[in-house]
């Protein structure tokens, strides 16, 4: 048996030294979620087999339901379970405040929390206190300078979408990442059509053309991609 030891910021192999020990575990870096939806991990099941529009509005109502209470019990669960399958650090995109925060510290694993924004006149999660646009941003902001020296934590924009956000908030956005160097947690399309069939929208990749977006250095979700358009 050879005992591996692995670089944590390379993911290469340090170091290869043979073992007597007859066992066979093996030893790698923590996995890490990209995406994680943990507020909602007491949703799991819900809706399930709907199509995407039809799963939305029931997920959507049920969300409207939570308080910051149930997200802060939503939370200890995934966490829980991602500490079980090995993971340690996890990027989410949701409802997130000092509390919430709070709880993954002590559970001692590593976040990067984008805390939710949508278009103007767009204010979900009414029972848990999500702020609307552009407030939220200021709430952002807060959240980075509260733990700036938390190494466990790294604060980011959460605009949720190009169809839920439009071009108003990602120029925000991209203003004040450039301005403050905090980074970008987005879902650019969980369905083209989504994006494409809206009145006065565009489509999510042409949004990605724009100055404004990719100065943001986005972090991009639920890509989804159409076959029938070449890039």
């Amino acid at each position: 048996m050879t005992t591996l030891r692995f670089s944590a910021s390379g993911g290469t192999v340090e170091s290869a030294v043979p073992s007597q020990e007859g066992t066979a575990e093996v030893i790698i870096p923590g996995l890490v979620n990209a995406h994680a939806h943990s507020g909602m991990a007491v949703l799991r099941g819900l809706g399930d087999g709907l199509a995407l529009e039809d799963w939305l509005k029931v997920v959507m109502a049920a969300e409207d339901t939570l308080t910051e209470d149930d997200m802060r019990w939503s939370l200890s669960l995934a966490v829980c379970e991602m500490i079980r399958a090995g993971t340690t650090a996890f990027a989410d995109m949701f409802h997130w405040t000092e509390p919430l925060i709070d709880t993954v510290i002590q559970a001692g694993l590593r976040v990067a929390a984008a805390p939710v924004v949508f278009g103007e006149g767009i204010t979900p999660y009414l029972a848990a206190g999500t702020l609307g646009f552009p407030a939220q941003l200021d709430h952002i902001e807060r959240l980075a300078a509260r733990y700036a020296s938390e190494p466990l934590v790294r604060i980011a924009y959460g605009p949720h979408a190009v169809y839920t956000c439009g071009a108003d908030v990602f120029r925000e956005v991209a203003e004040r990442t450039a301005a403050g160097g905090l980074g970008v947690h987005v879902h650019l399309s969980g369905d083209l059509a989504r994006g494409r069939h809206r009145p006065g929208r565009t489509g999510p990749d042409a949004h990605r053309d724009r100055r404004a977006y990719r100065a943001a250095r986005p972090l991009d979700d639920h890509r989804a991609r159409d076959q029938g358009h070449r890039r």
